[in-house]
């Protein structure tokens, strides 16, 4: 079990922040966001931010996953697990591969599904 602290805005919306521990400042959570090799800090209001649960995680398993097809029936399968998004273990993500440019036919959007599968 992790020891790490996490906020949210007390709305209950917004990003989940790590809290950081070893810095601290009268009045505010110290927390910070990994982007990549750099760590960027920020301090929010007590009054503003609350203790929460653990934000989701999930990883890709796009490349794990295939198409079956069952008689009429199509379907998902994942390490030879079937993908039921219903059941929560799994979810579909429509990510915008390519932003509209105009061409003859008008613009063109690619889209494609990732496929991710939550973490224990």
């Amino acid at each position: 079990m992790s020891n790490k602290k996490w906020v949210q805005h007390i709305s209950g919306q917004g990003e989940k922040w790590e809290v950081d521990d070893e810095c601290h400042y009268d009045g505010c959570w110290s927390v910070f966001k990994k982007k990549g090799r750099l760590t960027d800090h920020y301090f929010l209001p007590l009054s503003e931010y609350r203790l929460c649960e653990p934000p989701e995680e999930w990883e890709d398993v796009t490349f794990q996953t295939r198409v079956v097809h069952h008689g009429e029936h199509s379907g998902l399968v994942c390490d030879g697990e079937a993908v039921r998004i219903q059941e929560g273990k799994y979810r579909l993500l429509k990510v915008e591969l390519a932003k509209p440019e105009p061409n003859i036919l008008g613009y063109s959007q690619q889209w494609a599904f990732v496929v991710e599968r939550r973490k224990s």
